[in-house]
């Protein structure tokens, strides 16, 4: 089962776990792939009704699958979590933003490097997050 938001109704669908994306067969109003990038994490769906659900998330979208049993819930999230950790692990190896990195030449940076790195848009969004409960929790 799947639904693409936490407001959505839940639709029966068939999900494989691709190399950089989850693919997903079932009713049109459902996507058919997610590409998952090393802004994606996975958990569990606090908000559920199933017992038995998780989210794929990168603090923009989120998508919330449900399974059979407990067992097969930690099954898909610990294989979800595997992608992702290498997705990163291939980001950071070839030193590039993109999520499919290995795909791409390793690009000789002779440059003078800066005292202050960029900003990460995805580090950004956790800091907001943050501090956002900080301040709920204040109140």
């Amino acid at each position: 089962w799947m639904r693409p938001g936490a407001a959505e109704e839940w639709t029966a669908a068939k999900v494989c776990l691709e190399r950089d994306c989850i693919v997903v067969a079932g009713d049109e109003a459902l996507p058919a792939q997610i590409a998952l990038s090393h802004e994606h994490y996975v958990g569990d769906s606090v908000t559920s009704d199933r017992p038995n659900a998780f989210l794929v998330s990168d603090l923009i979208e989120s998508y919330y699958f449900a399974v059979d049993s407990e067992d097969a819930k930690r099954r898909w999230m610990t294989a979800i979590a595997a992608r992702i950790r290498e997705l990163d692990a291939l980001r950071r190896q070839n030193g590039c933003a993109s999520p499919v990195g290995a795909a791409q030449e390793p690009v000789l940076d002779d440059s003078p490097k800066k005292s202050n790195p960029e900003p990460n848009p995805a580090l950004e969004r956790l800091h907001f997050a943050e501090s956002l409960l900080r301040s709920a929790y204040a109140e």
